[in-house]
């Protein structure tokens, strides 16, 4: 099966590197739902314990939306859990 899905920067978070990824599909009963993840700039480096093979993308949170903006506690929330990978994961 292939899939062919669009996503695009947060406009309120731009710069943060926060992105959501639409699945129009229904799945589980669950309509519109959207991927929320963080792809944190090339000149991030990861911390020494942290080296990986491949770039990682970290999973934010996946939610069904019904409204096309983000609330200001979700656009919180998102910048939190950004700068917290970022504090955490590299340098």
């Amino acid at each position: 099966m292939l899939v062919d899905h669009t996503y695009e920067s947060i406009k309120a978070l731009a710069g943060f590197g926060v992105y959501e990824l639409r699945l129009d599909d229904d799945i589980g009963g669950q309509a519109n739902i959207r991927v929320v993840f963080f792809d944190p700039p090339s000149e991030l480096v990861p911390l020494p314990n942290n080296i990986r093979p491949l770039r990682v993308v970290w999973i934010l949170e996946v939610l069904p939306k019904k409204r096309n903006d983000w609330t200001t506690n979700e656009l919180t929330r998102f910048r939190a859990q950004a700068k917290l990978i970022t504090s955490r994961m590299y340098k």
